[in-house]
């Protein structure tokens, strides 16, 4: 099939159109890219823009992030969700100086090796800030490929043929113009709910043709989420970490955590619910520290 006419437009729509991100230009620096795409893991990039110049503020190398410590990180993630994250982030620079002279990787199997880094990610390295000629899937371009081709997204068949589609399908040496330009259309126009297909500018999409198949939804039993008073266990693990983290200095009795975030004085039932539930979580994931003396809790060191 002869891709020629949808490279143009896509890329000339790109060239006219795209989003404006600090750790996107012409020149990328793979340790910007590298940054950006821990952070744009399950993060909003309007967030993530936001942060990201504080963030290069205060680690402007990746020698620097490799040395800082857990509470530095933890500080410095404050707005970005899922602070293991930032844990995971300051490893695999420090594996990154340690193993690679502080050269980030451009290789697959390489990017691999590192913490955090799955398989988009190491192919959204090599494709952002080393432009090498690389397929690279992330939601949006699932959803993208599906439609366009008229597969079924539910389908489990589906994820094979977006991988050979996606193989085949992207401009050689446009890799990184290309993938960028489908991640803008699909937070835009081609999005999950309710998309936008009269102003997208992919010239031929078959479901365009049929809006129903947008409305399918997949039958998923549905995870069951560990909760305290109607609410996940993972968001008072953030309630717990904002609070240490707004004063950082000190540790803070347990009792005075769960008043916080509880918003009102803790009972026996909140206590041995957030001692054998949160706390254990937070120390395994490093992120606090526990003196079961006193019942002190801070942010690792």
């Amino acid at each position: 099939m002869d891709y020629t006419f949808l490279h143009s437009t896509i890329l000339t729509w790109f060239d006219n159109n795209q989003k404006v991100y600090p750790w996107r230009n012409e020149a990328p620096d793979s340790y910007h890219v590298l940054l950006s795409e821990y952070m744009l893991q399950q993060t909003q990039a309007s967030r993530i823009a936001l942060k990201f110049p504080e963030f290069l503020n205060t680690f402007p190398t990746i020698e620097k992030l490799s040395n800082a410590t857990n509470a530095q990180m933890i500080i410095a993630w404050q707005g970005m969700g899922y602070n293991n994250r930032a844990i995971r982030l300051r490893d695999c620079a420090k594996q990154i100086v340690d193993t690679f002279n502080g050269n980030i990787p451009s290789n697959y199997s390489d990017l691999l090796s590192l913490p955090g880094i799955g398989t988009y990610t190491a192919s959204a390295i090599l494709s952002f800030a080393f432009k090498h000629n690389i397929s690279v899937i992330d939601i949006n371009m699932y959803r993208i490929y599906s439609r366009v081709f008229g597969l079924d997204i539910y389908d489990t068949k589906t994820k094979s043929e977006v991988k050979t589609i996606a193989e085949h399908i992207y401009p050689r040496d446009f890799s990184s113009s290309w993938h960028q330009a489908l991640m803008d259309i699909g937070s835009s126009f081609c999005k999950a709910q309710n998309p936008k297909c009269i102003l997208c500018p992919i010239p031929d999409c078959l479901y365009r043709n049929n809006p129903s198949l947008y409305h399918i939804k997949p039958t998923k039993s549905k995870k069951t989420e560990a909760s305290f008073r109607n609410i996940p266990n993972r968001l008072w693990r953030g309630k717990t970490i904002e609070f240490l983290r707004n004063d950082h200095q000190l540790g803070h009795h347990l009792n005075d955590v769960l008043h916080s975030i509880l918003k009102q004085n803790p009972n026996e039932i909140d206590i041995t619910w957030f001692k054998e539930s949160i706390i254990p979580s937070l120390i395994k994931d490093h992120l606090i520290e526990y003196n079961v003396g006193n019942n002190h809790l801070s942010l690792k060191g």
